[in-house]
């Protein structure tokens, strides 16, 4: 996939809507850059930089014998730097059949670090998943009509100080056309949260 290719960049365009509040405009720019050591790996690291996100991000991925695995985040503030880790790294098939669920089950831990004295807060949240590829589905938006992969998220997470959170999560990615692979909306949903979508509003891709 040109997208691990360093050097690739992924500008994107979208409206953030969450039930009771104004709706965002932002734009995302998603930069890949060179693999870099990580957890006990050494992803892809991607750089993506928001005008609705503050701090220093770093994301870490990587394509594994058809799968694509997700390592975890890095955000580095002004007062402290964050780092996820997924224990083992979410595992998806890059190439699904429409009715398949894949059991994702990992351990996530945030170590926050305070940068005036170094001093180290950890939390761990035991995550299970049922990632499912719904089908082919037809979706409108701002950027046109287009063919959709549906797939959809089943998560249950378990921690010390949220006790235990249900969420759903189900996004649209586009099958086909100069947008194919590229998701388009996002919805989700959690039982201590409030609903929300992200929807594309222009993508520009410049493959390396």
């Amino acid at each position: 996939m040109a997208d691990y290719n360093e050097g690739t960049v992924l500008v994107e365009e979208g409206i953030g809507r969450m039930q009771g509040q104004a709706d965002i405009a932002f734009t995302r720019t998603t930069t890949t850059g060179a693999r870099q050591d990580f957890a006990g790996a050494r992803p892809v690291m991607f750089i993506p930089r928001s005008n609705v996100e503050q701090g220093d991000n770093r994301e870490f991925r990587d394509l594994v014998n058809g799968n694509e695995l997700v390592y975890g985040v890095v955000s580095d503030l002004s007062t402290q730097v964050t780092t996820l880790v997924n224990d083992p790294p979410i595992s998806t098939p890059i190439d699904m059949r429409p009715g398949q669920t894949v059991e994702r089950n990992y351990t996530s831990r945030t170590t926050i670090v305070a940068k005036a004295d170094n001093s180290t807060t950890t939390f761990t949240s035991t995550v299970q998943e049922r990632f499912t590829y719904v089908g082919l589905q037809t979706l409108q938006t701002a950027m046109g009509t287009f063919n959709v992969c549906k797939f959809n998220t089943d998560q249950v997470i378990v921690s010390a100080t949220d006790g235990t959170v249900q969420a759903n999560y189900q996004l649209w990615v586009a099958a086909d056309g100069p947008y194919r692979g590229r998701t388009l909306k996002t919805a989700d949903s959690a039982s201590n949260g409030v609903p929300s979508t992200v929807e594309m509003t222009k993508i520009t891709y410049t493959s390396k």
